[in-house]
C-alpha cells in the first residue's frame, strides 16, 4: 500500500528524530513529505516506532498527517521532475 506522511515541525531535534524514523521505510518526495510503499507488517512496525518515539501523541508543539493512497488513486498520480519515486531498494515487505 502506498502512504504519504508529512509534517509540521519548527524544533530541530525533534523534526531530525521523525526523519531519521522516515528514512528508513521510505523516501522523501518534498523537505517535509515522505512517501512509502509498504505492506501491512512494515507499516506497523513503522507506527510502533512512531508512536514508542512519541509521534502518534496529540501536540501543540507540531502537526503530522499520515495518509493512505489505494491503488486505484496511486495510478491517477502524476509526477513532474527529474527522479521518479521508488526504486525497487525503497520497497519494503
Amino acid at each position: 500500500m502506498r502512504y504519504i506522511i508529512s509534517y509540521d515541525i519548527s524544533e530541530n531535534k525533534i523534526r531530525n528524530r521523525l526523519v531519521r524514523i522516515l528514512e528508513k521505510y521510505g523516501e522523501r518526495v518534498q523537505y517535509s513529505v515522505f512517501e512509502f510503499e509498504l505492506d501491512n507488517d512494515a507499516f506497523r512496525n513503522l507506527l510502533s516506532e512512531l508512536k514508542v518515539n512519541g509521534f502518534l501523541r496529540r501536540s501543540k508543539n507540531y502537526k503530522l498527517y499520515i495518509y493512505c493512497l489505494k491503488p486505484h488513486l496511486v495510478k491517477k498520480i502524476k509526477r513532474v521532475g527529474n527522479k521518479p519515486f521508488l526504486d525497487s531498494k525503497f520497497l519494503v515487505v
